[in-house]
């Protein structure tokens, strides 16, 4: 079971200040958050999700290229702190929420500030200005080991002047050196002073509530690949032998053939019946077969599923018609994947 569900909920009065609709409701397993940050634990609450906090014992600053791609070092950063968690979840079926964030200021990336002073640096930079938060966001499923990674951007602009009482205030608090580029942007002194925020401010706290939504929908959908597909996936199923009458366009064979090509996939045709050497005549002689598309008899049906198995194929589609019991119990017995149907209506495995 995931740590939340999605449902078609109004947006609470707090996402409504942010302009973010929220549509997730608490489930009935705890989402682990990997973060100890103060704003990311009030989003979360204030979007009624259960939680427990768990923070990531990693070096942040023996990561990645702080001179590069912002993004990808955020994507580094949230991955990292994922793995550094998973041990301890000790078959805890969680799932486990690790996020990370920077800001950059005319093109420089800024994390954490290391002390009050730097804080205030940062701070006063920004009057009249705009700066602008990239954050990572990683969803990992422990129960069937899947990950998803996002990223979100933001920009806050700021008035063009930032009273001194203000800035003095707005580093009092000592959970702004927990705030990548001292943007607290959440502490009412540092509210005032801006002018706009593109990209929610959510996204700007660094949770972005859009983006959890979306790769829960994304893991959601994968479960339905594994629950369907699982043997096969994480293995590209690119080249499809069908076994059939293929080289007569009259014959269902033909049609599957031309829909597999449409979709992306490599046909290797396999005739029995060809004798003019148009095509392979058996299985065994077609070379790197992915996938198989069985479209023949089921006498002679069995024979091929021999082969398959013998050619290492994982994954068989048995057509109407080929599909006689004792067929589809064979092709299980042999280990492979089975989907009965008509490839020219049912889904395919993904290409990846």
């Amino acid at each position: 079971a995931s740590g939340f569900c999605l449902a078609a909920a109004s947006a609470s009065a707090a996402h409504a200040r942010r302009g973010q609709g929220c549509r997730m409701r608490a489930g009935r397993a705890e989402l682990l958050l990997g973060s100890a940050s103060q704003p990311r634990r009030q989003l979360l609450t204030e979007a009624g999700l259960r939680f427990e906090v768990r923070r990531p014992d990693i070096d942040e600053k023996g990561l990645g290229d702080r001179a590069g791609d912002p993004e990808k070092l955020v994507r580094q950063l949230a991955e990292a702190k994922a793995d550094a968690l998973l041990p301890t979840l000790e078959g805890e079926q969680r799932l486990l929420l690790t996020a990370d964030q920077v800001v950059t200021f005319r093109g420089a990336i800024r994390e954490k500030p290391k002390d009050l002073a730097e804080a205030e640096a940062f701070l006063r930079s920004y009057a009249g200005d705009c700066c602008r938060t990239v954050g990572a966001l990683c969803l990992h499923d422990a129960a069937a080991d899947l990950r998803m990674v996002g990223t979100q951007k933001a920009e806050v602009h700021f008035a063009p002047e930032l009273a001194e009482e203000d800035v003095l205030r707005g580093i009092l608090s000592e959970e702004v050196l927990n705030c990548a580029g001292a943007l607290m942007v959440e502490h009412p002194v540092v509210q005032e002073n801006v002018e706009k925020v593109e990209g929610g401010l959510d996204s700007v706290m660094g949770l972005s509530l859009q983006l959890l939504e979306d790769l829960q929908e994304r893991l959601e959908a994968w479960r339905g690949r594994l629950a369907r597909f699982g043997p096969v996936l994480g293995r590209p199923l690119r080249r499809w032998a069908v076994v059939g009458d293929v080289l007569n366009p009259a014959k269902p064979a033909a049609r599957v053939a031309r829909r597999l090509e449409e979709a992306g996939r490599t046909v290797l045709k396999v005739s029995p019946y060809d004798k003019t050497g148009a095509c392979f005549g058996k299985l065994e002689d077609v070379p790197e077969v992915d996938a198989l598309n069985l479209i023949i008899s089921p006498k002679l049906g069995e024979e091929v599923l021999e082969d398959a198995k013998k050619l290492g194929i994982r994954y068989v589609f048995i057509q109407p018609g080929a599909d006689a019991e004792f067929v589809v119990r064979r092709a299980e017995s042999l280990g492979l994947t089975v989907q009965c149907g008509c490839v020219l209506v049912s889904d395919l495995p993904p290409l990846d």
